[in-house]
């Protein structure tokens, strides 16, 4: 509720969600705090979990797994992601945990070939330009081998000069 009294609305969800039956436990560690969640719905920005206490909105969190990711993230080559507490609440008695999370998954888009990487593994480039880091070695390479430095100066002594 804001200070005039009416009830605040959060923006529709961007992204269709996926159920998790049963629900998945998976570590996720907070502040060196290791505990077991339950996953019972992902998209591709996000999670519901729910655990045994409440995670306080806007901490920064990180799922972990030991052997293969689960199923919604075998396409990462990670063995953890981080994430961000949107919002977290007491669950109804009924339930298994008493409390439930929101999560933002905290991933990155390469500007080179697309891949979404969790922020902590993207290299922020000068300007506005970020690689993942198979992107950035080949970029390193490149520049490394001179081959960039003697084809841009045929191409300026060529075209512009």
């Amino acid at each position: 509720m804001n200070q005039s009294g009416k009830t605040r609305r959060l923006p529709a969800r961007g992204l269709p969600r996926q159920s998790v039956h049963p629900p998945l436990d998976l570590p996720l560690v907070s502040q060196a705090t290791r505990r077991l969640v339950k996953i019972h719905n992902y998209s591709p920005g996000g999670l519901y979990i729910e655990l045994s206490d409440q995670l306080p909105p806007g901490s920064r969190v990180r799922l972990e797994w030991q052997e293969s990711p689960p199923p919604m993230f075998s396409f990462k080559p990670f063995s953890s992601l981080p994430a961000l507490v949107r919002w977290s609440k007491k669950l109804d008695e009924g339930s298994h945990d008493p409390f439930g999370a929101g999560l933002q998954l905290l991933l990155s888009a390469c500007d080179k070939c697309g891949l979404r990487v969790p922020d902590d593994q993207i290299a922020r480039l000068p300007g506005p330009f970020q690689l993942c880091q198979g992107c950035r070695q080949t970029m390193q390479n490149v520049l490394d081998d001179g081959r960039l430095r003697s084809v841009l100066g045929r191409f300026y002594l060529g075209n512009v000069l």
